[in-house]
């Protein structure tokens, strides 16, 4: 495939199906870098195409180019055409909250997402708690304990199956102070699933119950 892709390229240098078929062959392989460059190609033809910017944000980040990565995702979420697409928020979330550490802007991005897509979070069920999470958690770090408590009580009593809200509970409490209410809402994970721990994954691709800095290093 990728060889064709060439070839049609060679005859018909601005041929957006080819060049878009070309990256998307690095892209699927993981070869972010390598796809980021295919990607650039495509914007030449069509700047505003979805995939091409999601591209380069992800080749710029494999490189270290955060400052890039985040001013293509901004790019997606500020336009009317793609404001309403949860991937970049997801990864502009996963960006402030773990690598900048700027919960503010994690919380703006969080609203942004929630203002711009609305009642159509519920088609993404399985992020749902990612999003709600993040805020909690981001408010919770801005000493907004009690915002962030009632946020995630309210998700869970719509969704009292997801023990991420109880580790996101749990993880608030801790933070607040309230060590009694965060073991208790811990505890109450392993009377909900028989399912094990593992290391939180923002992009929500563990299915297992996950952790985010549930445990203080010096205990």
């Amino acid at each position: 495939a990728e060889m064709y892709c060439r070839m049609a390229m060679e005859i018909e240098p601005h041929n957006g199906r080819a060049c878009i078929q070309y990256a998307s062959i690095s892209h699927d392989k993981g070869d972010f870098i390598e796809a980021e460059e295919r990607w650039r190609k495509v914007i030449e033809i069509d700047p505003y195409n979805y995939s091409a910017i999601l591209g380069i944000a992800k080749g710029s980040f494999k490189r270290g180019d955060y400052q890039i990565g985040q001013e293509m995702l901004e790019q997606l979420i500020n336009s009317d055409i793609h404001k309403y697409r949860i991937v970049p928020y997801i990864e502009l979330m996963n960006l402030s909250f773990n690598h900048l550490k700027d919960y503010n802007y994690t919380v703006e991005i969080c609203r942004a997402l929630l203002e711009n897509i609305g009642v159509g979070i519920r088609e993404h069920k399985r992020l749902e708690h990612v999003v709600i999470c993040h805020l909690a958690l981001s408010l919770s770090k801005l000493g907004k304990h009690s915002e962030a408590i009632t946020l995630v009580e309210r998700y869970l009593l719509e969704n009292p199956n997801n023990d991420e809200y109880r580790l996101c509970l749990s993880q608030i409490n801790r933070e607040k102070g309230d060590h009694g209410l965060a073991l208790s809402h811990f505890i109450s994970i392993f009377e909900n699933s028989d399912e094990m721990l593992s290391i939180t994954d923002s992009n929500c691709t563990n299915k297992r119950i996950t952790v985010d800095r549930l445990f203080h290093p010096n205990g």
